[in-house]
């Protein structure tokens, strides 16, 4: 399937788990996890079609399903990984692995992981050196991007008198 066209299955897809239809959603996604296509995989691994799957059957499914799109360089399951880490969710909590990965993802352009890098670099926080700098440059570039949250972890930093915003 070309791109333009997976892209728009990808969306329709999105738009039917949002309204519950998982099963109709599955089926429009079975081509592209067919292909291999990281975007399908990832939002599969948000969700169950099977009664018949147990919980623990769905958390092994769905981290699997985030490694195999992280690895084809999906920046949104490297960024749900990084959250698995950090909390320690399907996974033994491992904070430097999270770090990493928020970083590959920041790296990637994924708005969301350029705030919670960009925090991290701007505290020294999850084993990652401290960069005041450039860490209120990424949260300024999720901000510009309109990732949630990221203009009120701003305020918070000019409340405490942190950093040169």
């Amino acid at each position: 399937m070309d791109d333009l066209k997976a892209h728009e299955v990808i969306r329709r897809a999105e738009d039917l788990i949002e309204a519950g239809g998982c099963q109709a959603a599955y089926d429009l996604l079975l081509p592209l996890l067919a292909e291999g296509r990281p975007e399908a995989m990832f939002l599969y691994a948000q969700f169950s079609i099977s009664r018949l799957e147990t919980d623990d059957e769905f958390e092994l499914r769905s981290f699997k399903l985030l490694q195999q799109a992280s690895e084809r360089g999906y920046a949104p399951a490297t960024y749900a990984l990084g959250v698995c880490f950090e909390m320690g969710d399907l996974v033994e909590q491992d904070i430097i692995r999270a770090s990493g990965l928020y970083k590959s993802a920041s790296d990637s352009g994924y708005p969301k992981a350029k705030l919670t890098h960009g925090l991290n670099l701007f505290y020294g926080s999850l084993g990652v050196p401290k960069d005041e700098a450039q860490g209120l440059a990424l949260v300024k570039q999720a901000i510009a991007e309109g990732v949630e949250g990221a203009a009120e972890a701003l305020d918070l930093i000019k409340a405490a008198g942190q950093g040169r915003t």
